[in-house]
């Protein structure tokens, strides 16, 4: 009977923080956390004609961070 009861709670809690979130993204609050990488000084070294290797040398940055950075920044364009 006890299982019940949590199982029900929890869903509840669920729904409640699901709801929280939607109102969230509706008001253009931003959800989780912030980044850590210069998005902009990525694709303006890539701009200039560097390789993917010479910016994650100068950034420390990993690759598929940089890949995922210019992939994403081409479909905003």
């Amino acid at each position: 009977m006890m299982s019940v009861f949590a199982e029900f709670e929890r869903n509840m809690i669920r729904t409640r923080v699901e709801e929280g979130r939607t109102r969230a993204r509706e008001k253009g609050v931003h959800l989780g956390r912030k980044s850590t990488i210069p998005a902009k000084e990525v694709i303006a070294l890539k701009k200039s004609g560097k390789s993917v290797s010479a910016i994650c040398k100068e950034l420390d940055i990993h690759r598929s961070s940089v890949y995922r950075l210019l992939e994403t920044s081409t479909h905003k364009v």
